[in-house]
Parts: C-alpha cells; sequence; structure tokens
C-alpha cells in the first residue's frame, strides 16, 4: 500500500511547485469580511477571533468529511509499504471531486496511471516514491456545506465572551474546538453540554459528501 506523507518526509521531491497559470477558477473558504457581511458583524476588534474561527470550522468539516473542500491545484506524496505486487494499487487523493490530473510521478518520472472523480490507480509497485499533481475539490463550495459552514460561525460568534452574547453563562470547557463538546455553566451552575459546533450534528447534510475509501 502506499502511504501519504508530509512535506518534510525524506521521500518528498521539491518538484511540487505550483502552476503559473491555472486553468481553473479556484476556490477558498469564506473570508472574515464575507463572514462578518453574513452574520452583520462590524466589530473591526474581533476579527482575529472570526479568523481563527473559520479556521476551526472548515478544519473540523474537513475532517470530518475526510476531505480537502475548496478546488485547490495540489500537490500529494505517497511512499510504498509493504503489499504484494502485481495488484493495481488505489490511491484515493486528499481533495474529491478530481477536476484534472496534471501528472503522477513514480521516483521523479512521469508514469501512467487510471483515475476516477475520487483518485487513481495503477501498477505502482516498482516505485518507492509517488507524487501526484492535480486538481481537486469544489468550486463553487456546495451550498450544503457552507450552510453547515454559517450555522457554526454563527454558534461560535455567539459564544464569544468579548461580544457579551453568551447567555448561558461562560465557557467551563472546551476540548477540541468543532470536534468536541463545549460545557458551560448555566446561571444556576449547572454543568450543561453543547456541542452544535461539531460537524457530527450536521451528518444528515453533510454525509454525502463524506470521502470514505475500503
Amino acid at each position: 500500500m502506499y502511504l501519504l506523507t508530509e512535506g518534510g518526509d525524506t521521500l518528498t521531491t521539491e518538484s511540487g511547485t505550483k502552476l503559473a497559470i491555472h486553468p481553473f477558477a479556484l476556490c477558498d473558504w469564506p473570508t472574515v469580511q464575507e463572514v462578518k457581511d453574513y452574520l452583520g458583524i462590524t466589530d473591526l476588534t474581533q476579527d482575529p477571533f472570526i479568523q481563527s474561527s473559520i479556521d476551526a470550522t472548515s478544519g473540523s468539516i474537513e475532517n470530518y468529511l475526510n476531505q480537502k473542500i475548496p478546488l485547490q491545484y495540489r500537490v500529494e506524496y505517497y511512499r510504498k509499504s509493504n503489499f504484494d505486487p502485481g495488484f493495481v494499487v488505489r490511491l484515493p487523493l486528499g481533495s474529491n471531486p478530481v477536476e484534472s490530473v496534471v501528472c503522477v510521478l513514480g521516483d521523479d518520472a512521469e508514469i501512467a496511471y487510471t483515475r476516477d472523480d475520487k483518485g487513481i490507480g495503477g501498477y505502482f509497485y516498482n516505485y518507492n516514491k509517488l507524487e501526484v499533481r492535480y486538481y481537486g475539490g469544489y468550486c463553487p463550495i456546495p451550498a450544503e456545506i457552507l450552510g453547515v459552514f454559517y450555522q457554526i460561525m454563527a454558534i461560535r460568534w455567539s459564544m464569544n465572551p468579548a461580544t457579551g452574547s453568551l447567555s448561558n453563562g461562560p465557557i467551563k470547557k472546551e476540548a477540541i474546538p468543532g470536534v468536541y463538546s463545549i460545557e458551560y455553566y448555566n446561571t444556576e451552575e449547572n454543568a450543561t453540554g453543547y456541542n452544535r459546533t461539531s460537524p457530527m450534528e450536521y451528518s444528515s447534510t453533510l454525509d454525502r459528501f463524506k470521502s470514505t475509501f475500503i
């Protein structure tokens, strides 16, 4: 099997530079200003909080869906582990749908492959390292995903202690933003659970975009 390596892995190459001209319109998550416009926020002092909330919210959604969402030019590296030669190896790319595969490099030389909308395949067992350059993701981001994003952002904004809008009392504990539940004390000093910032709460909306590989 092949395992995705980090950029600092000794098996990666330096050849994965971005193309100068992109043949596709690229997308990204909403900006701070777009979030402020959507939520009707005018406070300039809270931009850092909003940016950190965008990062946490988009990251938790992508973690839940097991893929990167906005259409971008991406380079992914893989290294060979133990598997029996002679079988077609399928590489599930980290961002789908796959709009276009620029090239696949095996040990730094371009090689043949097959592809579908979620990944590529081929007889890769002769290579110790693979590099895949491709365009993957959604543009525009689907309305259902953006709807969940803005719902979570609205909740995060309502829980911002600096705005004084948290109606249930001070936050007691937040384990992992956007992943695990937030606990706080209400006015009666009773511990209360809160997890509407978890994408899992929106599974009925998000699950059809979820990337799973067997």
